[in-house]
């Protein structure tokens, strides 16, 4: 490749020729150029412990850290030499390599399959459905260099005059130099904290003017370049940026194609950062060969504190050399392991790492294979780490008998809050168990059980009810069973709509109860909005005594409301009852062809005649309680209620004999009108003289009160 100066040179201004002149002539890392003496990189006074708090988030001055142009060119001396690896060859692509889990010949290393055999092959996950990502090799044109330089960054400041040099600024100078048209998502988000550029099909052109814009950047904490086809050169772009940047907390690579060179830049650049908190390498195909750079990361970067290397296939060595990594660490607190094939040996050596580690909070070890060995060994780590606040092992061969190991652990931890041990085969005898050690043990601090897809019994819902009654303590477990030798009588219900579809049930209902459509609409718009929300379908449904369910009136405002405004108008009504009208005479023509009658159709009217007829009841036996108790409060108010109780008990005296003491024995057929017809011949009577013949209340002794028991007798009569 020759000496750097010459094709260095002619792409940087006269006073950086000093400085390149000084590279290594080897080849090799450049990155160190950046730690020589007078060179200043940064004070600690200069990175914020949150850069949202920074009342001058901006670009910043080239002197107070590497220049711009310092940064460019290092990215384009290691594009050098990664160019010249992937020429010759010497940078493997491994995608689409065999499944070797890690080491060969490795017992410990099973295939794809065994690594999910203990779970439903038709499991939902988002994971197993994407599968493996074919590799697909990034092209990249050497000819199409990049020449940035510091006269192009005096060029922007001196067209920009009293303004701030902004990211977007750069970037649009990146992408001119690059000969690319600029991306608008990045420059939409170029302003905001957040910026997301998953699944935009960007390579390691387009990553290059985006990095270079972020050398300076200081408003941009968190990136997302997920599910990119990057390859190793667009990480490293990445990479080198990161190395200046010092504001980026949170940086998401997952699914980008990084390699082995890739994740070697990775590591040697961020042992420079002091931002960076959260790290995601989620998907890329690494497996044991790359381990030693992630073990560095998770050694070297000063400031990390989440790692996700989940979905990848680091295998039974990947395993041990992040475990060698994981008993040193002292910032780190949350590692994600999860679909890593980690089982026996790793296993064991991850959790003697946990053992030592005092600053890990969350391990997600999900969807390996623990097994005995390994609950064995994460027993005993759980007996003296007192850190760990969140424990996964979803699906990790876990079965009654390791499970008894693992309890030990978990009886004697006192730092875990959320232990997560869903899909594995422990039985429910198991988790009975469990659950009563949990219940015994009164010095644990666990909130949180996790049994997901586990079958429980009437014992352990009752020891979990005993342990919720004393501290809060949530348990998700699968569903209930029963013995088989109970039984519970189920009464037969026969209007039971559930075996049709809810808008032909209430279609059909307005068509048999002789309702108009527009009538049960206004009916139901109590509101008068001229639209219908779920309340005031759900209240008119009531009203018409249709015994639908929730979920079915969820189907109903599902298939009415057609612009999914969350409400149904007439129009939309009056559409799907012309559509649903046109599905009924579609069944009853094809029915009439074969000659016999649809019946669905008839006992669905049959069902529905049945629910009319006793709503009508209802409703006349309402009625009738409403009027009797109006005439009732229309007699206490008038003051007659001793009138037609006297009445009463005259007209049963006469027909039976017998005197009744109590006027309220039992209630005529109209007391009302006998009530007023008592007291018009009584205000009649008083206006004819006086009749010497009186007879008593009781119909036996002469009184005083005469005239109006004479008037009653006569009424009676």
């Amino acid at each position: 490749m020759g000496d750097k100066s010459e094709w260095v040179e002619p792409l940087m201004s006269d006073m950086d020729i000093d400085f390149w002149r000084k590279a290594p002539k080897d080849g090799a890392n450049l990155a160190a150029i950046s730690e020589e003496p007078g060179k200043d990189q940064g004070s600690p006074k200069s990175i914020l412990k949150n850069p949202l708090e920074d009342p001058d988030r901006n670009m910043e001055s080239p002197t107070s850290e590497a220049s711009l142009a310092e940064t460019v060119a290092r990215m384009m001396v290691r594009e050098q030499t990664f160019l010249t690896e992937l020429g010759e060859g010497r940078t493997e692509s491994r995608r689409g390599s065999d499944f070797d889990g890690g080491s060969s010949g490795d017992e410990d290393d099973d295939d794809f399959v065994d690594d999910v055999s203990d779970y439903d092959e038709n499991h939902n996950s988002d994971f197993r459905r994407r599968g493996r990502r074919k590799s697909v090799p990034f092209e990249f044109d050497i000819d199409a260099d990049f020449n940035f330089d510091q006269d192009d960054e005096e060029d922007i400041r001196r067209r920009s005059k009293k303004r701030k040099i902004t990211t977007d600024m750069v970037y649009s100078k990146a992408c001119e130099n690059c000969r690319l048209p600029p991306c608008g998502a990045f420059r939409e988000q170029a302003t905001k904290v957040s910026v997301c550029l998953r699944g935009m099909h960007l390579g390691p052109k387009e990553i290059k003017p985006i990095a270079i814009s972020l050398v300076k950047d200081r408003t941009i904490v968190v990136l997302d370049l997920s599910d990119n086809n990057m390859g190793p050169v667009g990480v490293m772009y990445i990479a080198e940026m990161m190395q200046a940047n010092r504001h980026l907390i949170e940086l998401n690579l997952s699914q980008t194609n990084p390699c082995r060179s890739g994740l070697g830049a990775l590591a040697e650049t961020l042992r420079l950062n002091n931002s960076i908190r959260v790290l995601k390498l989620e998907e890329n195909d690494i497996d044991h060969t790359d381990a030693l750079d992630i073990a560095s990361i998770i050694k070297s970067c000063p400031k990390l504190q989440e790692l996700h290397l989940g979905h990848n296939r680091l295998g039974a060595a990947g395993g041990k050399v992040i475990a060698e990594a994981l008993i040193t660490s002292t910032g780190l607190r949350t590692l994600d392991l999860q679909w890593n094939h980690l089982r026996r040996e790793s296993a064991v050596e991850l959790s003697k790492a946990l053992a030592k580690n005092k600053s890990l909070k969350l391990l997600n070890v999900a969807w390996n294979g623990f097994a005995k060995e390994g609950c064995l060994a994460l027993a005993k780590a759980l007996k003296v780490n007192s850190s760990l606040q969140e424990l996964d092992l979803t699906c990790n061969r876990i079965d009654f008998q390791s499970l008894s190991f693992l309890a030990h652990g978990l009886v004697l931890n006192k730092g875990l809050h959320t232990v997560k041990l869903g899909h594995n085969p422990m039985t429910t005898d198991g988790a009975n168990q469990l659950l009563k050690a949990m219940a015994d043990c009164k010095e644990s601090q666990l909130t949180e059980l996790s049994l997901e897809d586990i079958p429980v019994d009437a014992e352990f819902i009752k020891t979990m009810n005993t342990i919720q009654a004393t501290r809060n303590f949530k348990v998700i477990h699968g569903h209930v069973m029963k013995l088989a030798t109970g039984s519970v009588s189920r009464d037969h219900d026969g209007t039971s709509l559930t075996r049709w579809e809810p808008t032909l049930v209430l279609f059909e209902y307005m068509r048999m109860d002789n309702l108009r459509l527009i009538d049960m609409f206004k009916s139901f718009d109590t509101k008068k909005r001229d639209k219908l929300s779920r309340t005031n379908l759900k209240d008119g449904i009531n009203t018409l005594k249709i015994p639908f369910t929730e979920h079915m009136l969820d189907e109903i405002m599902e298939k009415l409301d057609v612009n999914k405004d969350g409400v149904i108008d007439l129009e939309e009504m009056m559409k799907g009852a012309k559509d649903m009208s046109r599905y009924v005479n579609q069944r009853t023509l094809k029915a009439k062809a074969k000659k016999r009658e649809d019946m669905g159709l008839v006992t669905l009217r049959q069902t529905l005649k049945k629910i009319i007829k006793k709503r009508k009841e209802d409703q006349d036996q309402a009625a009738q309680n409403a009027s009797r108790d109006r005439r009732k409060s229309m007699m206490e108010a008038s003051g007659l209620p001793g009138l037609a109780g006297i009445v009463r008990k005259m007209q049963i005296k006469k027909s039976t004999g017998i005197t009744i003491q109590d006027p309220e024995v039992a209630e005529m057929n109209d007391v009302e009108g006998m009530v007023k017809l008592a007291a018009m011949k009584f205000r009649r009577k008083l206006k004819k003289p006086s009749q010497p013949a009186t007879i008593s209340e009781d119909g036996e002794t002469p009184d005083s009160k005469a005239p109006l028991t004479v008037a009653m007798t006569t009424a009676m009569s």
